[in-house]
This record gives C-alpha cells, sequence and structure tokens, in this order.
C-alpha cells in the first residue's frame, strides 16, 4: 500500500484599524488537496483525488477599555475525502464537507498582566458531513448535518513571582442535526467529542534553577459512534467513560546552553480510552516517563 499526499495554500489576510477602540479583520484562502493510493497487492487498485476550494474568515474586535477586548470571528473551512490519507473506493469521488464557524469572545487582564481571564462562545457546523450507505460501504454520500456549540474559559495567573497557573474548561454540546442514512441518530452526540475537559498546570521555579510542574488533565463520557449511537441489546448510548490523567515535570540547567528535563505522564497508570474509531480504539498510554535535553544557542 503507497499513499501520497501533496497540498498547496495560499491566503492573504489584513486587518484595519477604526479610530482606537474597533479593528476589522478580513482574509481569503485558497488550498490544493491532492492525493494519491496505491494498493500493489491484489487486489490492485489506484484512486486519486483533487480538491480545491476557497475559504474566508473575518472578525471584528472591539476595545472598549485597556485591560479588555471584545471580539466577533466567523470563517468557514473544508475537509477533504482523503485528509486522514486514507483515500478509498468508496471516497475517491467525494468532494469535501464544508463547515461554518461563528465565535464571539472576551478576554481581560487584570493586575498588569498577572491574570488574565479568557472566554468565548462558538459554533461550528459541518454543513454536508460524510455518510455512509448501511447497506453498502462503498457508497458515501455528503447528506448529514453535524453541529458543535460550546464555550470556553482559560485563566492564567502568577501567584508569585515564581509561581504560575493556567486552568481551563470546555463544555461541548455536540449532535447530528440531520442524516440521510442513519435518522435515529439525529439529537445524538457526535462521536468522540467530549461534554467536558478541564485542564490544570502549575509551574514553580524553585530555588537552586529547578522547574518544577504539576497538572491534570480530565475529559469526560465520548460516544463511540455518531451513526448508530445505541447498543441493540441495552438500548443505552454506546459511550466509553471519562478519565483523570496526572502528569509532572522538572528541569534543570547543566549549562549556560544546555538543560535536562523529565516529563513524567499519566502518574496514576490509569486505563483510559484515548481515541475512538469505527473499526478500532487506542488506549491511552500508561505510566512513562520522558528524559531528554535542551540546547539553546
Amino acid at each position: 500500500m503507497q499513499d501520497s499526499a501533496l497540498t498547496l495554500g495560499v491566503y492573504a489576510v489584513d486587518t484595519i484599524a477604526l479610530g482606537r477602540k474597533w479593528n476589522l479583520t478580513g482574509g481569503v484562502r485558497f488550498d490544493r488537496f491532492d492525493d494519491t493510493y496505491d494498493q500493489l497487492i491484489a487486489p490492485v487498485s489506484h484512486f486519486n483525488r483533487i480538491d480545491e476550494k476557497p475559504t474566508w474568515r473575518g472578525a471584528v474586535t472591539y476595545k472598549p477599555i485597556e485591560m479588555a477586548t471584545l471580539y466577533f470571528d466567523a470563517g468557514t473551512s473544508f475537509n477533504p475525502s482523503a485528509e486522514s490519507l486514507s483515500l478509498s473506493a468508496g471516497s475517491a469521488n467525494i468532494p469535501p464537507e464544508t463547515n461554518r464557524t461563528y465565535e464571539f469572545g472576551t478576554k481581560w487582564n487584570f493586575n498588569r498582566g498577572r491574570l488574565a481571564v479568557n472566554s468565548s462562545w462558538f459554533r461550528t457546523t459541518k454543513e454536508n458531513a460524510r455518510e455512509s450507505d448501511p447497506t453498502n460501504s462503498l457508497l458515501y454520500v455528503l447528506a448529514g448535518t453535524q453541529r458543535v456549540s460550546g464555550t470556553e474559559v482559560d485563566v492564567r495567573g502568577r501567584v508569585t513571582s515564581r509561581w504560575d497557573v493556567l486552568a481551563s474548561y470546555a463544555y461541548l454540546d455536540s449532535k447530528v442535526v440531520g442524516s440521510q442514512f442513519y435518522p435515529l441518530a439525529i439529537g445524538y452526540p457526535l462521536a468522540n467529542v467530549p461534554a467536558h475537559t478541564f485542564n490544570f498546570w502549575s509551574n514553580y521555579r524553585a530555588p537552586r534553577h529547578f522547574d518544577l510542574g504539576f497538572g491534570t488533565n480530565y475529559v469526560s463520557s465520548r460516544s463511540a459512534s455518531s451513526t448508530v449511537p445505541l447498543d441493540p441489546t441495552t438500548g443505552l448510548i454506546k459511550a466509553v467513560p471519562g478519565y483523570w490523567v496526572f502528569n509532572a515535570m522538572a528541569s534543570h540547567p547543566i549549562t549556560e546552553h544546555l538543560s535536562v528535563q523529565v516529563n513524567a505522564y499519566n502518574l496514576a497508570n490509569r486505563y483510559y480510552y484515548d481515541e475512538l474509531h469505527p473499526g478500532h480504539i487506542v488506549l491511552g498510554p500508561g505510566r512513562s516517563a520522558l528524559v531528554g535535553f535542551n540546547f539553546k544557542f
């Protein structure tokens, strides 16, 4: 099997200041995605697809006072059929999926930047989601509509001159809005999209030039399928449980240009599912450590 892709993108973006408090930003982009798939052993097959599509982005920013910023952003994007280098007989003739995104947010800086609080509300709609015919796996159509609405808050703070913290929380409301082949999935959450995620990281610059860090990530339960969300036996939503993962870090300079760093992952050695796919799952790594050296000129 051999799969190769060649991408090309050109874009132009500009920001115009309207007085001291308003900024307008606009941009356009053109992408070309060329993918070729060859299977050299029986059954021999060859597929090629070229997708060319423009997208745009626009934003309005308002700064009512020095420490606060409000903004509204909108734009489009697309997902070619071979985006994951998995071109097949069923997807080789399918145009790209198209997405439209809107976001409204605000940013605040307090105490001369020692505390920063950002929050946003957003909505992304996939207007023609790719669906496979349940009776013919080689037949794909762009007939579904999927939507994710959510809000996010992140806080960055300097507790002392040596101690920094970062915390963020996101809520995602995902659902199937429309479907040609799977109408019973309408209203159910999308696969692999957790409703709640939380991240925390604390970094402390200890004496003798030691840097110490500790943090955690939380991912709530996720659905396993966007098209057939319910288990046929129990009638419950097919999902994997949520999980917490705890990580740590320590670094120390050896010379002026060289430092050593140790990263420790999944300290509690939790068993969890990292990725969900239609035919398989990917487990998260167990307890592990990585030692590296950083060199700077």
